[in-house]
């Protein structure tokens, strides 16, 4: 038969961790009262990808033909089967039932880009470059920021770039168009006269 024998019992020497927490509530709830100020800070100053202005008026085409990377399968009677195969390629406006509006990449935060956007394409998709999300608010619309897919697929670098599809050729088109100062502007039409300077 096993005994044991105790020496004695012994208070708990570490702190009470509910005491610890009320004693350091304080300097915890500042704590996440500062990161909670700073990152609303960092949202509200968020620019998305950055575009300088166009310094010439001028029209490139991208093609979005894609071509699949491998075989797309589609299950029929328990055997799969190739529906698309390696190598298919297809052009996605060909798909697209209707006509989209166009997309205008331009910064609000610059006021004779803002002024001409909202003249001569009041009902395009606004996209965002270079102003932090506090001043784009103030447009009352809805805004979408320049990612850098975007900006990397549509090859943007200035603004204002209004981006389109030109059915009769198949392509996106994308305009870039020099507004402000010292620069001709964009017709109502939304297409550059003129040449730039």
């Amino acid at each position: 038969m096993l005994s044991f024998a105790f020496a004695g019992v012994y208070e708990i020497a570490e702190p009470d961790l509910l005491e610890e927490l009320e004693a350091q509530k304080g300097r915890i709830i500042s704590h996440l009262e500062r990161m909670k100020s700073e990152l609303k800070e960092r949202i509200e100053s968020f620019e998305g990808e950055k575009l300088f202005p166009a310094a010439e008026n001028r029209t490139y085409y991208i093609d979005p033909t894609y071509c699949l990377e491998e075989n797309i399968y589609y299950r029929e009677k328990g055997k799969w089967k190739v529906l698309y195969p390696k190598g298919y390629c297809f052009n996605p406006i060909d798909y697209i039932p209707y006509e989209p509006p166009p997309m205008v990449v331009f910064n609000p935060c610059r006021e004779e880009e803002r002024r001409w956007v909202k003249k001569n394409y009041p009902e395009a998709v606004y996209v965002s470059t270079g102003c932090p999300i506090r001043n784009v608010r103030k447009l009352g619309v809805k805004t979408y920021f320049l990612t850098p897919e975007l900006k990397e697929k549509l090859r943007l670098t200035e603004t204002v770039s209004v981006v389109r599809i030109s059915r009769e050729k198949g392509l996106i088109e994308v305009e870039v168009v020099r507004v402000g100062a010292g620069g001709n502007k964009g017709g109502a039409s939304g297409k550059a006269e003129g040449k730039a300077n």
